[in-house]
């Protein structure tokens, strides 16, 4: 019998809202990229959880997606998106994976400079931010080896900075995406090392430049120095014009001669993320780097609470121009914010704190919300109680030794939701567009509060009716538990487990979304 096909007529670019994709049904379109697009999504069923954001592959059997769910499985950091389950979905085009992570309501990182005019210190953590989340995917054996602007969201209602699209990322062991020498990455953030490497090793068959740490971390310095001066550094190409000052070894010129707004501290530390000697880059240490931002933020002096860019309010002709290397245009003006954008999006970000304020007070008191208590009882209506469950135990006894062991009613499954601005900055999956975060919901389908994660919760008896079945496919690191198929959330993280995780032997797992199972008779 043929199978009938789940979405007739459907693309994965342009879904409707309201189209169930496995147990999640879409909301709003939020973005589309290179790879992927983004959807705004609820759990079916369960819409107090809130919304999530469902990136989709734009092509069949995208094998980033497996690659990017894997890591986002294996990370648990504040500033990334916490992970919440992947799956396939299929439609005449062919069969499409996709990935469920939390929501984040932000912006991309250049568009939150421009939007905000932000100073030293204030760049200062955020780049700290950003490379404790480089931190948590090194302390997992990853790499993320896009780092770039179109792949930060900064959050609008406390300007907290999240760590997207792990779509080219690996860790040792992945399998192989592409054969060509560099790993997967944007032309102009990659190091002059992984150049280099191409040039030397260009005709061997085997060649392959994985990526490393120092590579993320000169990623950061490329979009540090684009973030504090609106220009890129020279090209790391070696066939590009002004590509000379790597191979010689001399390096960029330094953000303050662009800007010298910026304080010296900032300025310093981006130059150690773009030296020419890998070593020099926080000795390739992700959490070096990040306390050496931190230590700089809280010791920065007075110059360090300036804006970094002049207010576009003075006439074209005394606004400052930039002259020198290739890629610094001519007769165009830097560093000018517009003060009435920066208002508007000051308004947008207040409205945007109030509402997540009103979503934690939400959350606080449903967990706080009374429940119903017992009457008291007398002493002689407990003694009737007890008897008459004594009576019930006795009588039910020989019913229970008349029925076969194997024809025993099975234990019910405990069944609980799963829990760029710029062509040089390439194409992202989508996620960079917008992203709440949101919890995820227990069977009851109302929000827990933050006190609620950490409790014990055991892998279900049966497979949640969503997951994935065997055989599980142990390339990507999942194991068959109890007839089901599940990531091992982290092996350094142990119970009790975060939202969304199950305890199995000592460990936490989460389980792994299946192809969605739609009724042949219904409309999808």
């Amino acid at each position: 019998m043929e199978t009938p096909l789940l979405a007739r007529g459907q693309n994965p670019a342009s879904l409707k809202v309201g189209t169930k994709i496995g147990p999640w049904r879409i909301v709003a379109w939020r973005g589309q990229g290179a790879y992927g697009v983004v959807y705004l999504v609820v759990r079916d069923g369960a819409e107090d959880a809130g919304t999530f954001a469902l990136k989709m592959a734009l092509r069949p059997m995208d094998m980033r997606f497996e690659r990017e769910a894997e890591l986002l499985a294996r990370i648990h950091h504040p500033n990334v998106p916490r992970f919440y389950g992947t799956g396939l979905w299929e439609c005449e085009l062919g069969v499409f994976p996709y990935v469920v992570m939390e929501w984040v309501e932000g912006v991309g990182l250049y568009d939150w400079s421009n939007q905000h005019n932000p100073t030293s210190r204030q760049v200062l953590e955020l780049l700290a931010r950003v490379a404790r989340a480089l931190e948590a995917t090194q302390a997992v054996g990853g790499v993320h080896r896009d780092v770039k602007g179109a792949n930060v969201l900064v959050r609008l209602a406390d300007g907290k900075p999240y760590l997207t699209d792990f779509g080219s990322g690996a860790w040792e062991g992945a399998p192989m995406l592409t054969r060509d020498i560099l790993a997967p990455g944007t032309e102009a953030y990659r190091s002059p090392e992984a150049w280099a490497y191409q040039r030397f090793y260009s005709f061997h068959p085997h060649a392959r430049y994985e990526g490393f740490a120092k590579d993320d971390l000169f990623a950061l310095g490329v979009m540090a120095y684009r973030l504090v001066t609106d220009e890129y550094p020279p090209p790391t190409h070696p066939a590009e014009e002004g590509s000379e000052v790597w191979i010689d070894g001399v390096g960029p010129r330094s953000p303050r001669v662009l800007n010298p707004k910026v304080c010296v501290e900032l300025d310093e530390r981006i130059m150690r993320l773009l030296s020419v000697r890998p070593g020099k880059r926080f000795n390739s240490s992700p959490r070096e780097a990040a306390e050496s931002f931190e230590q700089a933020a809280r010791s920065a002096g007075p110059r360090a609470d300036e804006l970094l860019f002049i207010w576009d309010t003075q006439p074209a002709a005394e606004a400052p121009s930039v002259k020198g290397e290739v890629g610094h245009k001519l007769g165009h003006r830097l560093r000018l914010r517009a003060p009435e954008i920066v208002r508007r999006s000051k308004e947008r970000d207040a409205a945007a704190q109030v509402e997540m304020k009103k979503q934690e007070v939400s959350v606080q008191r449903r967990a706080q919300a009374p429940t119903e208590k017992e009457e008291p009882r007398s002493p002689a209506r407990r003694l009737l109680v007890v008897a008459a469950v004594l009576l019930l135990i006795f009588a039910v006894r020989p019913l229970r030794r008349a029925v076969p062991p194997q024809e025993e009613l099975p234990e019910v499954a405990q069944v609980l939701p799963n829990n760029e601005q710029e062509g040089r900055d390439g194409g992202s999956t989508g996620l960079g567009d917008a992203i709440s975060s949101k919890s995820v919901t227990e069977a009851t389908g109302k929000l827990p509060s933050s006190e609620a994660a950490g409790f014990f919760r055991e892998v279900p008896k049966k497979p949640l009716d969503w997951q994935r079945r065997p055989p599980c496919r142990p390339q990507f690191l999942e194991v068959e538990i109890r007839g089901a198929c599940w990531y091992e959330a982290n092996a350094r993280v142990k119970p009790p487990c975060a939202d969304g995780s199950y305890e199995w032997e000592g460990n936490c797992y989460m389980p792994v979304m299946g192809a969605p199972r739609v009724p042949t008779s219904d409309e999808p």
